[in-house]
C-alpha cells in the first residue's frame, strides 16, 4: 500500500520515488504530490555513514547501487523530515516503483512507543530528546549521555528520542 502524499506547499509533506531493477541499482528522485521533482534532500545509508545528496547537480534523480554491503538499509531525509527506514535483504531487490513519504510520522510512532531505534532495532542506547534552552542540570545530563539537547527551535515534526549508537533522532 502506498502512502498518501500531500502537497508540499500546504502541509510540508512530500514523496520520494525509486525505481528498482534486477541489477540492484535504484534510480531515485524526490517528488511532490503532483510528481514534480524536488532538487533537495539526501538518501542516507547509516550502516556506512554514507550519504547521497539530491541537488541541482544530479536533478531530477540519482542512481544508487544497493547491492553494495551496507546499502541495504537506507532512508530519505530533507531537514528534520525522514521517510521510513527501508531494509532490503541480499537479493531482495525487485523491479518495482516505490513512493516514500516524508515525514513518515506514523512509521516512527511505533518505534517511539516501544523506545526502540528504527536503525539498530535496539532500545539499549535510547535517550530522550529535550527542546528549549537547557538549564545547568540539563547540560550535565547531556554531557553524561542521559539526554539529547535538540535546541530551541521545534520543527513541525517533533522528534522525541535519540539513539546514541546510531546518532539518529526520531
Amino acid at each position: 500500500m502506498r502512502n498518501k502524499i500531500f502537497a508540499f506547499t500546504l502541509s510540508g509533506l512530500f514523496g520520494f520515488t525509486g525505481s528498482f531493477a534486477q541489477t540492484g541499482k535504484m534510480r531515485v528522485r524526490a517528488v511532490m504530490q503532483d510528481h514534480v521533482p524536488i532538487a533537495a534532500g539526501s538518501v542516507i545509508f547509516p550502516l556506512l555513514k554514507d550519504t547521497v545528496v539530491i541537488d541541482t547537480t544530479n536533478y531530477p534523480g540519482v542512481e544508487i547501487d544497493i547491492t553494495q554491503k551496507g546499502r541495504e538499509l537506507f532512508y530519505y531525509s530533507w531537514g528534520d523530515w525522514k521517510s521510513r527506514v527501508y531494509r532490503y535483504p541480499e537479493g531482495g531487490v525487485t523491479d518495482t516503483l516505490v513512493e516514500l513519504a516524508a515525514p513518515d510520522t506514523t512509521y516512527y510512532a511505533s518505534f517511539v512507543k516501544r523506545k526502540i531505534c528504527p536503525l539498530c532495532l535496539s532500545g539499549k542506547n535510547i535517550i530522550p530528546v529535550v527542546y528549549g534552552f537547557p538549564s545547568p542540570e540539563l547540560f550535565k545530563k547531556a554531557g553524561k549521555g542521559k539526554v539529547y539537547l535538540a535546541g530551541c527551535v521545534i520543527s513541525e515534526v517533533r522528534q522525541s528520542l535519540y539513539c546514541r549508537k546510531d546518532d539518529f533522532v526520531f
